[in-house]
């Protein structure tokens, strides 16, 4: 009986841990709305985060497996500097700007985890590019 009401005190003390240390509060990002497409709205999407008090962000680093230039394409592709034979960049990342490694940077700096969702379309009926690897576009 000692056993219990010591393993009972155990677990009381244990869950008055602080509540911000047991909470994953977490934005969902994706690359069809603002948020990575630049250094600024990554800094403005910080700064959001940190203001609502989170600690993480959920954030989509691939569109598609193809890239283009035309405003419908521009948010496919990989948003961080892939090797461009496997997966073509999308029209927001180049040698200058790495959207997923500015993210990481700015967000650790200020307590925040990134947790990277590959959103591609590896099978999905909108899937644009019918060959693997899709054809790479020249590098800008």
């Amino acid at each position: 009986m000692r056993w219990v009401a010591l393993a009972f005190t155990l677990f009381c003390l244990a869950s008055t841990a602080p509540l911000s240390a047991q909470q994953f509060r977490a934005a969902w990002v994706d690359v069809f709305h603002d948020g990575m497409q630049s250094s600024s709205q990554v800094d403005t999407m910080i700064a959001t985060l940190v203001a609502g008090r989170y600690n993480a962000v959920i954030v989509q680093v691939l569109a598609f497996m193809d890239a283009g230039t035309t405003t419908a394409l521009r948010s496919h592709g990989a948003y961080w500097q892939s090797t461009t034979s496997i997966v073509p960049w999308c029209y927001y990342t180049t040698q200058a700007f790495d959207p997923l490694g500015y993210l990481c940077t700015q967000a650790h700096a200020n307590g925040i985890q990134v947790h990277a969702w590959l959103g591609g379309s590896a099978g999905g009926i909108y899937r644009v590019s019918q060959a693997w690897p899709p054809a790479v576009p020249a590098q800008r």
